[in-house]
């Protein structure tokens, strides 16, 4: 009966009343609990280092795990690495270096965690630079960050997830503007707090947009269905067997999975149309053949040029 009388009052609480109450409940629950864990791991917050020293470039290429990566051409590959990258989850698998790097720590299969572990550490050493921003920090007694190695320790910081509530696109519309009143996507180099619905990717758009990025290209996010591009690779005999969910059924983010959550596409239009224009930021993808397209533009040839300036860049982030 209480559980029923709450989701009557979930369902039907006015969103003008919702919104407050629900960031409410964050800054007394959700936040102090992601502040325990990363205090309980000894993680710095991400605003103690100023990302700002590690942007080289206008452009920056969101590296998704999905199979188009290994049909991107050679040449597109070093425009990739001469520009400024952003690399989430599985994507150590793949021999590139990014500029940044995203990871959740929480909630992570046991099977997925050892996985995790091991390629995290065989390739400390190519991350060793590389900012790596912890999201997700829920719970002390689960997830991967109980068995990360020291190396993987270095240069990773904590960051609080700034999360959403909307039963419909139109509230998820107001909640994005409800934020951007309150300074949740404004420019900002030294950060603590990150927005993140539905997916990693929401949070990577809006890190481009916080560091102030003229482009930003999706390389890697078919969305077409849970294949990634890892299982493929035969250079890669340790992570073609990894499959944590039927390869062919369609991406979950391009779903409703839950209450109060809004399908990837949907959330990135709306951070297009509110955050990214008044900007002047662009968001392309990579190929036509991505759920995105065409709601989400193919990235023009030009934005592939090799900087001449960034050569040497391109080579250093090539893994040995």
């Amino acid at each position: 009966m209480v559980k029923s009388f709450n989701h009557w009052v979930r369902d039907r609480i006015p969103c003008s009343l919702l919104l407050p109450l629900y960031y409410s409940y964050c800054r007394l629950f959700y936040y102090p609990r992601q502040e325990q864990t990363r205090r309980h791991f000894h993680l710095p917050h991400l605003d103690e280092t100023d990302l700002a020293k590690n942007k080289g470039s206008d452009t920056l290429f969101v590296l998704g795990s999905g199979p188009s990566i290994n049909r991107i051409s050679p040449e597109r590959w070093r425009a990739i690495a001469a520009h400024d990258s952003v690399g989430f989850n599985w994507w150590p698998y793949h021999p590139l270096v990014p500029t940044f790097y995203l990871m959740e720590s929480n909630g992570t299969p046991e099977e997925e965690a050892k996985s995790y572990l091991d390629v995290s550490t065989r390739r400390a050493a190519d991350y060793a630079d590389v900012p790596k921003i912890c999201m997700e920090l829920l719970d002390a007694r689960d997830g991967i960050l109980c068995g990360i190695s020291e190396g993987w320790r270095r240069n990773l910081f904590a960051a609080c997830t700034v999360p959403a509530i909307a039963r419909n696109d139109k509230e998820f519309a107001d909640v994005i503007s409800y934020l951007k009143k309150r300074g949740v996507f404004s420019p900002k180099s030294r950060i603590r707090y990150l927005f993140k619905h539905c997916a990693t990717l929401s949070t990577i758009v809006v890190l481009g947009a916080k560091l102030q990025y003229k482009n930003i290209v999706l390389c890697g996010v078919d969305l077409t269905s849970e294949e990634k591009f890892y299982q493929e690779r035969q250079d890669l005999p340790d992570a073609t067997d990894l499959k944590f969910s039927p390869g062919e059924q369609k991406h979950v983010t391009m779903t409703r999975y839950a209450w109060g959550n809004t399908p990837i596409d949907v959330v990135l239009e709306e951070l297009r149309r509110q955050v990214l224009r008044p900007a002047s930021i662009e968001l392309y993808v990579e190929h036509d053949k991505s759920a995105l397209y065409p709601k989400i533009p193919l990235a023009p040839d030009s934005v592939f040029e090799l900087p001449v300036e960034n050569v040497v860049r391109s080579v250093g982030r090539r893994a040995t």
